[in-house]
Order: C-alpha cells, then sequence, then structure tokens
C-alpha cells in the first residue's frame, strides 16, 4: 500500500513536470514566436531597469513590475540574456503560484487536473503564461498568502505568540506583493478578510440594550490586529511611493484610476461567459470536431 502511494506521487510528479517543462517550451518568451512589443516591454525593463521610476510597467501607475525586478537581479549573478532571465522568472512564478494552490487539493488527479489548466490553458486564458501580463507574480504571492493563512487558521492552536506575528507579517506582506502585482488582488483581499473574521471572530462587538432598544458598539484591539494593520499599513505606503516614483517618471495620469462601475460590470459578463462557455466545451478550440 505504501508502495503504491509512492508509485502514484511519483507519476503525478512527473506528470506535472512534464505539463511544466512542455509549457515553458511552448509559451516562454525565450521561445514563443507570438512575442509581441507589450510582453517584450519586461525584457527591455529588466535590461536597463531604472528604480523607483520603474516599479511599475512602463509609463503606467498599475502592473508591479516584480518579473522585470527579479530578472533584473537574476542577471547581475548569472550571465544570461535579459529573454532567458524573464522567461526563468517568469516560469518560477508560475510554478510557486501552482505548487501553493495545488497543495490545497488533497488527490492526486486534482493537482494533475490543475497543471493542465495552469500550464497549458485554453486560449481565452492564455495570457497567464505571458510576459507583460501580472497575472504569474499576482498569483504566486496570493497563493502564497492563501498557504500561510491556511496554515495559521488550521494551527492557530499550536503555534507560540511570535510565530503568530510571524504568519501575519508574511501574509500581509504576500498580498502587498501581489496588490502592486495587480490592484485587481484588492477583490480577492476583500473576500479573504470576510473568510478569516467567519473562521475566527469579528473584532467588532455589538450588544443590544433590549430595554432601551440601544446598541452599542466596541472594537477588540487584540495583538494580532494590531500587527495587521501596522503592516497593511507599511504595505499601502509602499504602493502609494511606487504609484508617485511612478508620477514623477513621467506618468501624468491620476495616481489612483480604477476602472468605472461599466468597464467593471463588461469585464465581469465577459470573465463569466469566458468561464462559462469553458466548462460546457462552447470554445471552438475546445471543440472535438476543429
Amino acid at each position: 500500500m505504501i508502495q503504491q502511494k509512492r508509485l502514484e506521487r511519483f507519476l503525478t510528479i512527473v506528470a506535472i513536470a512534464a505539463l511544466f517543462f512542455w509549457s515553458f517550451r511552448a509559451f516562454a518568451a525565450i521561445n514563443t514566436p507570438d512575442l509581441n512589443s507589450d510582453r517584450a516591454i519586461h525584457i527591455l525593463m529588466a535590461a536597463d531597469l531604472q528604480l523607483p521610476q520603474d516599479l511599475y510597467y512602463w509609463g503606467q501607475n498599475r502592473l508591479g513590475s516584480i518579473v522585470p525586478i527579479l530578472a533584473a537581479g537574476l542577471l547581475t549573478v548569472l550571465p544570461i540574456s535579459p529573454v532567458l532571465a524573464v522567461s526563468l522568472v517568469q516560469y518560477l512564478l508560475l510554478l510557486i503560484g501552482y505548487v501553493c494552490f495545488a497543495s490545497l487539493f488533497k488527490h492526486n488527479l486534482s493537482k494533475i487536473i490543475l497543471a493542465f489548466v495552469w500550464f497549458l490553458p485554453l486560449p481565452e486564458f492564455i495570457e497567464l503564461l505571458y510576459t507583460g501580463q501580472p497575472y504569474a507574480a499576482q498569483l504566486a504571492f496570493l497563493g502564497l498568502a492563501v498557504v500561510l493563512l491556511n496554515r495559521l487558521l488550521t494551527s492557530s492552536a499550536k503555534l507560540n505568540t511570535g510565530s503568530k506575528h510571524a504568519f501575519i507579517v508574511a501574509i500581509v506582506f504576500c498580498l502587498t506583493v501581489s496588490l502592486w502585482a495587480s490592484d485587481f488582488t484588492i477583490i480577492t483581499i476583500g473576500l479573504l478578510i470576510v473568510f478569516t473574521l467567519y473562521k475566527t471572530h469579528s473584532p467588532i462587538k455589538i450588544d443590544i440594550d433590549k430595554g432601551g432598544g440601544k446598541w452599542h458598539f466596541s472594537f477588540d484591539f487584540s495583538p494580532e490586529l494590531i500587527t495587521t494593520g501596522i503592516t497593511a499599513v507599511l504595505g499601502l505606503s509602499f504602493i502609494v511611493f511606487a504609484k508617485i516614483a511612478t508620477s514623477s517618471g513621467g506618468y501624468s495620469g491620476s495616481l489612483f484610476n480604477f476602472n468605472s462601475p461599466t468597464q467593471i460590470g463588461e469585464v465581469a459578463i465577459r470573465l463569466t461567459t469566458s468561464f462559462a462557455r469553458t466548462l460546457a466545451f462552447q470554445h471552438p478550440s475546445t471543440s472535438i470536431f476543429n
């Protein structure tokens, strides 16, 4: 029985590794024939990184430059080309994100299916693999935050005070980096906050005076909440600094310009439609007759 489980685990790792290297061979910037100007910007940034102006994608105040910054660091220690450095960093982040989310699955088959979806996505979701897009870095650090949060919630009783605070700092740090990569991480952060409050307890206490009909509110400033707040303020301060540095480097738009409700609705409808068509095998690329 033990040998069978070891064999299944070994075959699972082999299958995942094959999908990973297949994806790298087909879609990495150094290998793909579809490298356009948008996707090449990260390569140019890695070759000539200017900080702090380049904390965001050239000429913008969004899409944090995590890939080119890490690639630039790689170029300082390895004699490789910028396009290879960006390719390696991009796929390292993809691998980190996959490992984090796959660790939440118990069955090997589920992990293999996730690997297919992650490393060989359908054309409508292929942007996940491309440079110039924030998704690899965003999901890598979001996955790290989810794994750390899951560990904190499931093992809280076994952790000492110092370890709890270390977990909180690490979680907020990862969420900050993910938010730096993409402003839309704010939606996931909101969901994680609601989930955490549901699993633990809300710091807001509400008491109702039945006699007088008055509501009394109180707030529990626990040490963990204080650590979360301080770390979050530091993280948001970095985001503001990065946007200001981008503005001083030549960006002339609003520092905190989010999409309008109409634009957000259009994106949500498009994503929902694509997801539903994919599940129903209605996308042309999923048809067995094409």
